[in-house]
């Protein structure tokens, strides 16, 4: 059996990641990260309070309603 180069070790484990953040999202949220990646790129990637820019989407939401998520900073999500 090969052993699996560092490329192939990185993109396992970024596979990982992604399965890991799906089935948290559908747990907390009910929907799938796709879904999610669209809510958060329909708030420009900024916080729904102070509108700081959100570097990469983030697990820190507030859920507004069983429809919506808010994406809120760490400094937001700490003071709501």
């Amino acid at each position: 059996m090969p052993v699996p180069t560092q490329k192939e070790k990185e993109i396992y484990e970024l596979q990982k990641k992604y399965q890991r953040l799906d089935k948290q999202l559908k747990r907390l949220y009910g929907i799938g990260i796709e879904q999610y990646n669209q809510m958060w790129q329909g708030q420009d990637g900024l916080c729904a309070i102070c509108g700081q820019l959100l570097s990469t989407p983030c697990l820190f939401a507030f859920c507004c309603s069983e429809t919506y998520i808010n994406h809120l900073c760490i400094f937001c999500l700490n003071n709501t």
